[in-house]
């Protein structure tokens, strides 16, 4: 009883933001695995009420969605003043993106097809970083 309570103390929270069901699938599946708590969301309308409440400790955001893309989406947290650590995924790589996000106060920029192993290293390293 008690290893589970300390896990479940130590449970970080991370909102996945992707207009693509599978990706929101796929992300929410091996996060959930690697005992995150996770929610996927599919685009700013759902993601602000959900970023409210649930209060994460990333945000996994999709560039190019619909209605709002995800630069759009930091623009709207900065005016909220809502700080969150980001990682910023994509299938549409360009070198004005890449150069942006650091500038956006994107934590990472990763490409899709998402590397597993590549990505839950970088969340570990966000989460324990090393003194």
């Amino acid at each position: 009883y008690m290893e589970s309570t300390r896990k479940a103390a130590s449970t970080r929270k991370i909102i996945v933001c992707d207009d693509n069901d599978d990706i929101v699938t796929y992300l929410v599946t091996i996060l959930t695995l690697e005992n995150y708590d996770v929610r996927g969301v599919h685009g700013y309308d759902e993601l602000m009420p959900v970023l409210t409440k649930f209060k994460p400790d990333l945000l996994i955001l999709d560039i190019r969605m619909p209605s709002m893309d995800g630069f759009d989406v930091l623009e709207k947290l900065a005016e909220k003043r809502i700080k969150v650590p980001v990682f910023m995924v994509t299938a549409h790589d360009h070198f004005m993106y890449r150069n942006y996000a650091p500038v956006a106060g994107v934590c990472e920029y990763l490409q899709k097809p998402i590397d597993e192993d590549n990505l839950l290293q970088k969340i570990a390293a966000l989460f324990n970083p090393v003194s």
